[in-house]
């Protein structure tokens, strides 16, 4: 698997090389010996028009390229598989070296995800932080902001030799924290709040206007019914459904027996102490 990605991710970059300094290389074979002024204003135009090359490139291929099927399957040699491979070794070095620079402009950002065919509407916020992998896979909707360091991630090894994929979907008005993690097939409806550093495993389900507390852990194939009210440093077991309009205080446990058994876990995450305010745990 790790011979196939690195292979994958080298041809990437060549290819990220190539294109875009294409043009400055054809600029500076035919213009050698000319006026140096000239030249130099020259530059920027070739650089900007490699750019326009790759981004145009990268929309024909990823267009014509079948997308890695959702699911799970073997690692190495299976078509599925060698798909996904190259969706990431062409999509990672292009938001590597593009994010810092270009997706503090929404304008910008939208070109450079839109050429990845990324789902990703135009007020959406995906900052220059932000970890994506499989662009393909991911879909955000309008008003989202999806925080600095989260990590949205719609592969995933549960062991050696397997892979599992799955489109990791956000409705409109949704706020995912910093350092939150979005695993494979998670979906996130509308007008949720996710805070920092909580953890959403593979195929989870948050329903509308959810809020999630800070460092909550939603485990695989778990439901969190719309309008709950998860507090910080909850937990939720796996596949368990957690009914709408429910209400978890901090550092509670939401198991999948019958009526979601519920404790507390010995430490609670601590407040934020506000002047003046007691501190407790």
């Amino acid at each position: 698997m790790g011979l196939l990605l690195s292979g994958a991710w080298l041809a990437g970059i060549f290819f990220l090389a190539f294109l875009t300094t294409l043009p400055l290389a054809t600029l500076l074979w035919f213009t050698v010996g000319t006026n140096p002024i000239i030249m130099a204003a020259l530059i920027p135009l070739a650089l900007f028009l490699g750019c326009v090359l790759l981004f145009a490139f990268l929309w024909a291929f990823f267009s014509l390229l079948p997308q890695a099927p959702n699911g799970a399957y073997d690692t190495g040699a299976s078509r599925s598989y060698v798909l996904w491979a190259i969706e990431n070794g062409l999509a990672i070095p292009v938001l590597r070296l593009f994010q810092p620079l270009v997706f503090v402009n929404e304008s910008l950002r939208y070109l450079v995800l839109r050429a990845l065919h990324a789902d990703v509407a135009y007020s959406a916020m995906i900052t220059s932080r932000t970890v994506i992998t499989n662009p393909r896979k991911i879909h955000v909707g309008e008003g989202s902001i999806v925080g600095e360091g989260a990590h949205m991630s719609p592969a995933h090894q549960p062991r050696i030799g397997k892979l599992v994929v799955g489109d990791i979907r956000v409705g409109k008005n949704v706020l995912v924290g910093g350092y939150t993690k979005v695993m494979a097939g998670t979906e996130i409806a509308d007008n949720v709040i996710i805070q920092a550093d909580c953890f959403l495993h593979p195929f989870c389900k948050i329903g509308g206007e959810v809020r999630l507390g800070r460092s909550t852990i939603v485990n695989e194939g778990a439901v969190v019914g719309a309008r709950s009210r998860i507090g910080r440093g909850c937990e939720i077991a796996p596949y368990a459904v957690v009914p709408e309009g429910t209400i978890l205080k901090d550092g509670e446990f939401f198991s999948a027996g019958p009526g979601g058994l519920r404790k507390r876990f010995a430490t609670a995450p601590a407040e934020i102490v506000q002047p003046g305010a007691e501190h407790r745990v």
